[in-house]
């Protein structure tokens, strides 16, 4: 299973490798509130990252400090801890030796080969570059510096997706993971692409109860954040509580799934697709509680925000009717239950393959 997120620094890499990077002195757009304004910022600093403009990312880094700052200390993209250690990091090997910096240039280089080895699937070149880029970071910043782990987690998740030493990339996620608390660095992204990495890493290795203490600390740093209006924390959300519905624990299921309904989700466009699934797993963690007060409210609100999303698979709204049909039949709701299969009849319908006028007759037996 591929990590569905990435991480930190190179997460804001990966989002912007494709673009223009030429315009990386390009003057920044008048913002409209503070978290476009660090969203930008960050960009910018991750193509800075690829031309291995360490200058410009110095730059960028005191911006963005500045923009936490004033924004009482709140960082949308990275926390404050995180911009103020990598900016410290930095300037000193800056206002170091020109030897240091011809370093620091060849250490970005190395990374960002990486990056873009990774990006076009070749992992063991990836790895290779990661790792000499990992052993220069050590020298010129330090083993628990911010550009040290933040290689580390990406490292991991490119020998992770090999799928060929998954104990390895599990360990160096966990060595990252332990440092960052150590470091008392929870309330940044690092941490939290981190402990995503984790989670997903253990549910690929079907270690269950890791899977789940990794996967809730993920939500819990998503909130430290303030970051549970993004489709990966809904994502998350999404998954974990489907594992735990599996596991038959659905007060851990109900707990998460019911603290995003309870709140702003997405009802409509392709934001919405997330919000289905919650609502299918919420209704189900009540059923294996015994508790079926709301449950076909809910399911009735996933299927109204499923038939508003475009291009929604006409496959993944049967399945969920048919989940809704199951319930109502175990209810003895008969109304409901011919409600629903007229529903099902009609997708059906609607999805029945038609028969051109150009094909073969079906083969009948005709007589004499």
């Amino acid at each position: 299973m591929k990590h569905i997120l990435l991480v930190c620094v190179i997460s804001t890499i990966l989002l912007t490798a494709t673009c223009d990077i030429q315009q990386v002195s390009a003057q920044s757009p008048q913002h409209a509130n503070p978290r476009e304004k660090q969203e930008d910022l960050a960009k910018r600093y991750g193509k800075a990252i690829l031309l291995t403009n360490l200058q410009e990312q110095r730059k960028l880094l005191a911006e963005l400090k500045k923009s936490i700052e004033e924004n009482d200390g709140h960082g949308y993209v990275y926390s404050a801890r995180e911009v103020t250690l990598a900016f410290d990091e930095l300037d000193r090997v800056l206002n170091s030796s020109d030897e240091a910096y011809a370093q620091a240039k060849e250490q970005q280089h190395e990374e960002s080969t990486a990056i873009q080895y990774q990006l076009h699937g070749d992992l063991t070149r990836a790895i290779a570059h990661h790792k000499t880029a990992l052993d220069m970071s050590y020298v010129l910043y330090g083993n628990k510096s911010y550009h040290s782990l933040a290689i580390q987690t990406i490292m991991a998740n490119a020998i992770f997706d090999t799928g060929k030493d998954l104990a390895s990339g599990i360990a160096l996620l966990q060595k990252t993971h332990d440092e960052l608390k150590s470091l008392r660095m929870t309330d940044g992204v690092l941490f939290c692409q981190t402990t995503h990495g984790l989670f997903v890493s253990y549910l690929s290795t079907k270690d269950y109860p890791n899977a789940f203490k990794y996967g809730i600390q993920t939500i819990e740093a998503h909130k430290r954040r303030q970051s549970t209006d993004t489709d990966e924390y809904l994502q998350l959300v999404a998954l974990l509580a489907k594992e735990l519905n599996k596991a038959e624990q659905f007060k851990d299921a109900l707990t998460i799934t019911q603290s995003v309904l309870d709140g702003t989700h997405p009802k409509a466009g392709l934001e919405a697709r997330f919000s289905v699934l919650i609502c299918r797993e919420y209704a189900t963690a009540k059923v294996g509680l015994g508790d079926y007060t709301n449950v076909s409210n809910t399911y009735s609100q996933a299927i109204v925000i499923a038939n508003q999303i475009p291009g929604y698979p006409a496959s993944m709204r049967l399945d969920l009717l048919k989940a809704f049909l199951s319930f109502a039949k175990s209810r003895d709701d008969q109304s409901l239950v011919r409600n629903i299969e007229q529903m099902i009849d009609k997708i059906e319908s609607r999805t029945q393959p038609t028969r051109s006028r150009y094909s073969d007759p079906p083969l009948v037996d005709e007589g004499d």
